[in-house]
């Protein structure tokens, strides 16, 4: 006869009557101890969640990394953006090896409210659109790391700001990046969504959001080849918690389950495959396309907290929050999968 598996609910002894506390139940994961079993049974859809991702921390932390690859560091780049009603094309980069921010080669133009992304196998970052000394900006640009140096993109049709992007990497010479919605005309927010291909080297016209919307988060799922997009703003005051997938396969939209808050949004995919977004102002939440569901992991650290990107290694998730560039001291606080705390 096989055994069976152990269930994670753990039965606690009961108290007295005095007692002033009551613990009908713990978890076997955390052992932490719940006074009703509906708050114990919420618990566990993030202690499993949290669980597993515990079960390869090891191996894949920055410190990890670091001690196996002497030669090598890990980046966090910061590219142009806006301070004090000044466009910048500053760029800088922090370095875990050496725990500290330093200078690095300027973008060409210009740009706040735009967006980045990485294509990390060929160790390009790109940077797309947002708005210029002017007006906003259809143009792009690529830096090398390995030749320090930018380099322009073909300009995609539309110009906008507070857009959306996320990458699409097929091989190790194949990639796409895909520019969503955004602000235009100084007026409105877009529907629109392009397609710059690596090996075309071309932009093209894909079919559109079902929503207009701007400052929302985007990102690629391998398992379901589809972009997803959460809430955002659809003009400059009204917030909205609607969710968009859109399909390589049968390039089309179609309407998702709902965030659990309204509110701008990042977000990721781990290498795992596992999409974390985070509601600005709100909490860091797991979305689960397959099963259309979305679990809160932890509330933000900071209260009203609104962020303007994030970014992932291993087990962590890198949010870095526009409200210290203010008082020029940049934090960042990570958040460790293995418990519902922050640290910085």
């Amino acid at each position: 006869m096989s055994k069976m598996s152990e269930s994670p609910i753990k039965k606690s002894r009961a108290l007295p009557a005095s007692s002033t506390t009551s613990s009908v139940s713990s978890c076997s994961i955390c052992n932490e101890e719940f006074d009703s079993r509906n708050k114990l049974f919420k618990h566990l859809a993030i202690c499993r969640v949290i669980d597993g991702n515990k079960r390869d921390a090891d191996n894949t932390t920055i410190s990890k990394y670091l001690e196996d690859n002497k030669d090598g560091d890990i980046y966090l780049y910061v590219l142009g953006g806006r301070l004090r009603g000044r466009t910048l094309r500053t760029c800088e980069r922090y370095s875990f090896r050496m725990n500290k921010w330093e200078e690095t080669i300027h973008l060409e133009e210009n740009r706040g409210s735009h967006t980045a992304a990485g294509i990390v196998n060929k160790g390009l970052v790109y940077v797309l659109g947002g708005g210029g000394m002017q007006s906003n900006l259809n143009s792009g640009e690529v830096f090398s790391i390995k030749s320090n140096k930018w380099s322009p993109i073909p300009p995609s049709s539309k110009a906008r700001h507070a857009h959306s992007s996320c990458s699409v990497i097929f091989t190790e010479d194949h990639h796409q990046l895909y520019v969503i919605g955004g602000w235009i005309d100084g007026k409105e927010c877009t529907s629109s969504i392009e397609c710059y291909d690596s090996i075309k080297n071309v932009w093209e016209e894909k079919n559109s959001l079902v929503l207009p919307r701007k400052l929302f988060g985007s990102t690629y799922h391998k398992g379901t080849n589809s972009i997803y997009c959460f809430g955002g703003l659809i003009d400059n005051l009204l917030c909205t918690n609607r969710v968009e997938a859109y399909s390589l396969d049968k390039n089309c939209m179609s309407e998702c389950v709902t965030l659990p808050f309204v509110g701008s949004t990042s977000a990721i995919t781990t290498n795992k495959d596992q999409i974390y977004v985070v509601i600005h102002g709100k909490a860091i939440v797991l979305y689960d396309p397959l099963l259309q569901t979305f679990t809160i992991l932890a509330t933000l650290p900071l209260k009203e907290w609104f962020c303007f990107d994030i970014s992932y290694f291993g087990m962590y998730s890198l949010i870095y929050s526009d409200i210290y560039i203010l008082i020029q001291s940049p934090t960042i606080f990570r958040r460790q999968n293995i418990s519902s705390w922050w640290c910085c």
